[in-house]
């Protein structure tokens, strides 16, 4: 349809920049003492809270026709959350394209989430598809010269890169399910579950201390805060045509284009931050 190819479209293009974005932003040294963006927990509350005022306005905009509790949805905001702070960390121990890859095979779990969560039959078509694109992306990463990769990547940072692999493919189908459990749009799905992570990551920046270390840091460096609104507002516009595929079509489409764009992701990390692979 239209609507789908409008929206494979729009993820494409936001995240290819985006993920140059994101490694920018956590690899950039600031200042001349060449200091280290290190506040993953600010990173991606701003990212939560940008994503929420969008969707907002959204509905404000274009009401939605039917309400929803909110509680059903913190459970499933926290695999959100933990699936974008785990993706976010391991930048710190691997490389852009070396994190893409190892999410390249998200569609696996999605479907085996999607059969216990929603019990969910998939045909062998999709099966196939699965198993062909999974496998596509995996040869591209690992039928080269590992020693180049072992040098930007260590077992910390895929071990991350693995658990964010397997939230991913516990909150699409989770998603599904509240969407039609509750029969809400898709503005609505993104602004409960990013209101919850604001709630969850402010608790936990106040807590560890990182949010009044973040604010000393950009207060010195002011342009890591223009850094991070555009990645925010990229975000934003990414999931927005992310959850209009949720609510629409399905977990397994979603996945499989977001799987789809990481090659684009990662031609654009090694043309732009000379990465090797």
């Amino acid at each position: 349809q239209f609507q789908f190819i409008v929206c494979t479209v729009g993820i494409y293009v936001t995240y290819l920049y985006y993920g140059v974005l994101q490694e920018k932003i956590t690899s950039f040294r600031y200042g001349e003492e060449n200091k280290k963006f290190d506040f993953t927990i600010s990173l991606v509350l701003i990212q939560c809270l940008v994503n929420s005022v969008f969707a907002l306005a959204k509905m404000v905009v274009h009401p939605p026709k039917k309400s929803a509790p909110v509680m059903p949805f913190f459970s499933v905001a926290m695999t959100y959350i933990g699936a974008m702070f785990s993706s976010n960390i391991a930048l710190r121990w691997i490389n852009y394209p070396t994190q893409v890859l190892l999410k390249s095979g998200k569609m696996i779990p999605v479907m085996i989430m999607g059969f216990f969560i929603r019990g969910k039959r998939y045909s062998v078509r999709e099966w196939l598809c699965m198993v062909g694109v999974s496998f596509g992306i995996f040869a591209f990463s690992f039928f080269k010269d590992s020693s180049k990769v072992a040098k930007e990547n260590s077992l910390i940072g895929i071990g991350l890169g693995f658990l964010s692999l397997i939230l991913d493919g516990v909150t699409g189908p989770s998603e599904e399910k509240l969407v039609h459990k509750y029969d809400i749009s898709s503005d609505q799905l993104m602004l409960y579950l990013n209101s919850w992570a604001v709630v969850a990551l402010f608790v936990a920046s106040t807590a560890t201390g990182e949010f009044w270390r973040f604010t000393v840091f950009w207060s010195e460096y002011p342009e890591v805060v223009v850094h991070m609104l555009v990645f925010a507002l990229v975000s934003a516009v990414g999931q927005m045509f992310i959850f209009y595929i949720v609510s629409h079509f399905s977990a397994l489409a979603c996945a499989t284009v977001t799987t789809t764009r990481k090659f684009f992701t990662v031609f654009a990390s090694i043309v732009w931050f000379g990465h090797t692979l």
